[in-house]
């Protein structure tokens, strides 16, 4: 993946390219994100972005239990 993802970025003539939603989220020119992974994958980078306070458009379900979704609107919600 990180060959492909490497070989568009150069492609595209882009300035960055990660695998890592965690050290994308944590780019300074990051403002919002969008959460669109498989279901199971929702929390992790909601989390993050709720830690940085950013605004977010989450494709549902925030997670795939009552406990962890109640866990994601609390962060956000006190984000």
């Amino acid at each position: 993946m990180k060959k492909t993802g490497n070989r568009l970025k150069d492609d595209i003539k882009a300035g960055f390219f990660t695998a890592n939603f965690r050290e994308l989220i944590e780019r300074p020119e990051v403002d919002a994100i969008i959460v669109a992974t498989s279901t199971w994958a929702h929390v992790e980078p909601t989390l993050a972005a709720a830690e940085r306070g950013l605004p977010m458009l989450i494709e549902k379900p925030l997670a795939t239990d009552a406990r962890q979704s109640a866990t994601v609107l609390d962060a956000i919600e006190s984000g």
